[in-house]
């Protein structure tokens, strides 16, 4: 597969174009690469997910579909579960870096969709701290989750039962002394603001 890829000009050409689309098509080619090395041979590989395929296809009740929020356009269903709404990870950080406001607006746009898809509930979640890239980062909820009004959301936490352990929490941007006049990810401003 490797091979493949090398050679027919395909991963260079992926590389080459640098946008958030060529980018994940490239992370899902590492994924598919990673998962092949877990069987011994192509054959192997493809038996796997034939099975795989073949269970779902003969599953007549109720199921999961997974896709990603572009896949989802103009489908709906009643329940939508949106994890990782995560500063830096929706909005992705790369997005508004590379177009600024309009990866911004691009990437509300897709929040929109994702939202839109569920006809009686949707699901948003994020994490307080996530594992990347062989680290532990802390995060903060979406921007996107603040925009949202109120009147139509049922909040929970994991923390509910300890509201003091979410103001004792530190986040990454959490610097001391002058290293926090140097920090301005958008996470960080809004940070700022909240506890000013």
């Amino acid at each position: 597969m490797q091979t493949i890829l090398d050679e027919s000009g395909y991963s260079a050409m992926l590389k080459n174009k640098k946008d958030l689309e060529n980018e994940n098509r490239l992370e899902n080619i590492k994924e598919l690469l990673s998962a092949m090395k877990e069987f011994d041979n192509l054959e192997s590989f493809l038996e796997h997910v034939s099975l795989a395929t073949s269970i779902d296809q003969d599953w007549d009740g109720q199921k999961i579909n997974m896709m990603t929020m572009h896949s989802a356009k103009g489908l709906e269903f009643d329940v939508v579960f949106l994890p990782g709404w995560e500063e830096g990870l929706f909005p992705h950080q790369k997005s508004i870096e590379e177009k600024g406001q309009k990866g911004l607006e691009e990437e509300r746009r897709l929040a929109y969709v994702g939202i839109t898809r569920a006809k009686k509930r949707a699901i948003i979640s994020f994490s307080m701290n996530r594992f990347y890239q062989g680290d532990w980062i802390d995060s903060m909820a979406s921007r996107f989750i603040d925009e949202l009004p109120n009147d139509f959301i049922e909040k929970n936490s994991f923390f509910e039962d300890d509201k003091n352990e979410i103001e004792d929490f530190e986040f990454n941007q959490d610097l001391e002394g002058d290293d926090q006049d140097n920090y301005r990810s958008p996470g960080w401003i809004r940070y700022q603001k909240r506890i000013k």
